[in-house]
């Protein structure tokens, strides 16, 4: 076994999840090993007092460092409720450790798969895999090892990106020279590998929907004889699943977004689910919308002073009340009727200059206070725009 890669460095600047100090980890004489793989070792740990899971490369070899940097990219670019979440990373002794979620249960395991709701995870695989294929990026290691489930046995989450890789053309790929054209042949377990992967021609993200489909046939072989009899509609529609996703022609294989439809629909107990053609076509005009820097609504101020009317007194706000509107003040307050400071000063102001100023209106210096609306109105101006534009858009589509 090879020693450490001592070519690693330390991350530049504030790159990797925000917060993230490998110095609220718990001491590594602590960590209990939980798992193991080509990549290394994995860990559970403690991050301020939360259970984590510590992946550490346990060789230099070039691949396995790449494969653990790629995952990180992933699981951070990626973060979903079916994927699970990367805290961090930091480099120890050469080595490179990941710091992400705890999930104790994986799907290999027969006893996780008789404990589970068996569709949901297929949902929740369905799910994530919608998310990734959406951007342009395929998983390449699509398996039951690589399904985790969550400590009540309720969520799912795919896991391990180490194979992942960006299709030619992905989202943020355009002018990436790094971004090879050619996918590799014969890549992933050969069981799970769909024939377009194995025999070396050109795939894409239906691949992972055949490994989907392997997956789908393994869970049926993990029930129990019982079990099996017992949940005969689910078993047909896992294994129907299955054979639409492990179709031979890639082009026949149901996407996705298909097969994440397909197990909702039972779950609900739909009519006609075991097909991929379920999927309502898209009749709105939504437009994508984020931001590209923090707002900080309601802590803008004015940045130019106001210029001040003759009829604005230099004390302002400031100047004490004179005796005679304390006195009013207690005369009234003795009859239950209490005017607000703000009316006990304009009543002084009144009184020494014969301002005719009301005595509700706000003062000349006002400008000065925080605007907490300020972005709002920003904000709304702009989905205003979107929604005219929007709104031509369908006025344009309903004239055709």
């Amino acid at each position: 076994m090879r020693g450490p890669d001592h070519t690693l460095r330390a991350a530049d600047g504030d790159l990797g999840p925000m917060g993230f100090d490998p110095e609220d980890l718990s001491d590594a004489s602590t960590w209990k090993q939980v798992g193991d793989g080509s990549f290394g070792k994995v860990y559970a740990a403690e991050l301020l007092g939360e259970p984590v899971a510590v992946k550490v490369t346990a060789n230099a070899r070039p691949d396995r460092v790449a494969g653990l940097k790629r995952d990180l990219w992933y699981l951070n670019a990626f973060a979903h409720p079916n994927v699970t979440r990367v805290y961090g990373a930091f480099i120890e002794n050469g080595d490179c450790h990941m710091v992400m979620e705890f999930v104790p249960h994986s799907l290999r395991s027969k006893r996780v798969v008789n404990e589970v709701n068996r569709v949901k995870v297929l949902a929740d695989v369905a799910r994530a895999l919608t998310r990734i294929h959406a951007c342009g990026h395929v998983h390449r290691d699509v398996k039951a090892r690589n399904v985790l489930i969550s400590e009540d046995y309720g969520t799912a989450k795919l896991t391990d990106f180490g194979l992942a890789r960006a299709l030619p053309g992905a989202i943020g790929t355009s002018g990436r020279e790094e971004v090879n054209p050619r996918l590799t042949p014969k890549i992933g377990p050969p069981k799970y590998r769909a024939p377009e992967v194995e025999n070396g021609t050109v795939y894409d993200t239906s691949s992972d929907i055949f490994g989907y489909g392997v997956m789908c046939f393994q869970l049926v072989e993990q029930l129990r004889r019982k079990t099996r009899k017992s949940n005969a509609s689910e078993v047909e529609f896992i294994r129907e699943l299955g054979r639409l996703a492990t179709e031979v022609n890639p082009s026949k294989r149901p996407t996705a977004r298909q097969c994440l439809v397909m197990c909702m629909s039972w779950l609900k107990g739909g009519d006609d689910i075991i097909t991929p053609n379920v999927y309502p076509g898209r009749n709105t005009v939504r437009q994508k919308y984020w931001v590209a820097a923090p707002m900080d609504g309601g802590t803008w101020k004015q940045q130019q002073e106001p210029s001040k009317s003759p009829s604005d007194s230099d004390s302002g706000d400031d100047e004490p009340l004179s005796p005679r509107s304390i006195s009013d003040a207690r005369a009234m307050a003795t009859n239950g009727d209490v005017p607000s400071i703000e009316a006990q000063r304009g009543r002084k102001r009144d009184e020494m200059d014969g301002s005719d100023t009301p005595v509700s209106a706000p003062p000349m210096n006002s400008a000065k206070r925080v605007n907490s609306t300020s972005t709002d109105l920003h904000v709304r101006g702009e989905l205003d725009d979107m929604r005219i534009t929007a709104a031509n858009h369908i006025k344009q589509a309903t004239q055709l």
